[in-house]
C-alpha cells in the first residue's frame, strides 16, 4: 500500500513506540523528547506532537497515518509521505524503537 511513498517497505511492517530512558516535556506549543542515554533530542510541533500517543501505546505505521488523517486536514498520501520522512529520524536519534511482528 505505501511502496509508492516508502524507500524500504520492510522497515514499515510491525509497529513503534517510544525508547525506554525517555524524557518529555511540554514546551509552549512543542513537545520536546530527550534521551536520556545519548542526549540526544528532538522537538516534534504540530502533526508530529499528535503522534506521542500513538508512539506511547506503540502503532503500526498505518494507525500513525490514520491519526494524522483524523486530526488534520491531509491526505493519506500527504500523511505518508510525511510520517516516512520522520520515522527514519527518530529511529536514528533512538528516540523510538521498531517492533516487528
Amino acid at each position: 500500500m505505501w511502496s509508492r511513498l516508502l524507500p524500504d517497505d520492510a522497515l514499515y511492517q510491525g509497529s513503534f513506540r517510544l525508547s525506554e530512558g525517555l524524557l518529555i516535556a511540554e514546551v509552549r506549543e512543542e513537545s520536546v523528547i530527550l534521551a536520556m542515554e545519548s542526549s540526544k533530542y528532538f522537538g516534534l510541533k504540530g502533526a508530529m506532537r499528535a503522534l506521542l500517543d500513538n508512539l506511547r501505546e506503540g502503532a503500526e505505521f498505518g494507525a500513525m497515518v490514520d491519526t494524522l488523517c483524523a486530526r488534520f486536514d491531509v491526505t493519506r498520501d500527504a500523511a505518508a509521505s510525511d510520517l516516512a520522512g520522520v520515522i527514519p529520524q527518530l529511529l536514528a536519534a533512538g528516540l523510538i524503537v521498531h517492533v516487528r511482528d
